[in-house]
């Protein structure tokens, strides 16, 4: 219960200060009207739409799946489990090189740099494609020994 309490007051203190952060930056009225809170969810609505669902699928699917292998034996649950941790560990790397190519690019735009900024992309994409293959063929070489990482079983 105290676990669920403190979520609950983490993400309400959250949502205060983020909707202080939007009425305060974009210079709204709090009201309930449509005028300028509609017109400027409508212009950010179409921006996050797309991540917004990407989310949800992803949500989706990992429920699906955690459904499907709960019905499953005790070692296919910890295989899934295995590649579920590994699929997150090489997401937040992946999130971590987003975030900081967002910085670079937006810096670089922002001061009007324009030809920095498309260096940097071309720059960041060669780097984000060249991690992406380096993981993928570190798991995919070493499929047999990385579950010896997270359990001493023999199975």
């Amino acid at each position: 219960k105290g676990a669920a309490l403190a979520t609950s007051v983490a993400e309400t203190l959250s949502m205060a200060g983020l909707l202080y952060l939007a009425f305060s930056r974009l210079n709204l009225e709090p009201s309930l009207g449509v005028g300028n809170i509609g017109k400027a969810a409508k212009s950010m609505a179409g921006d996050t739409l797309i991540l917004s669902l990407r989310s949800a699928v992803v949500w989706l699917t990992f429920t699906l799946a955690s459904a499907i292998t709960a019905r499953s034996t005790t070692e296919t649950s910890a295989a899934y489990q295995v590649c579920q941790q590994l699929w997150l560990s090489t997401a937040l790397v992946n999130d971590a090189l987003a975030i900081a190519a967002q910085a670079i690019v937006a810096q670089a735009i922002s001061s009007g740099r324009h030809q920095a900024a498309r260096k940097a992309i071309t720059k960041l994409t060669t780097w984000s494609l060249g991690i992406g293959l380096a993981l993928s063929a570190l798991m995919m070489t070493n499929i047999e020994t990385l579950p010896d990482l997270f359990s001493a079983d023999d199975d």
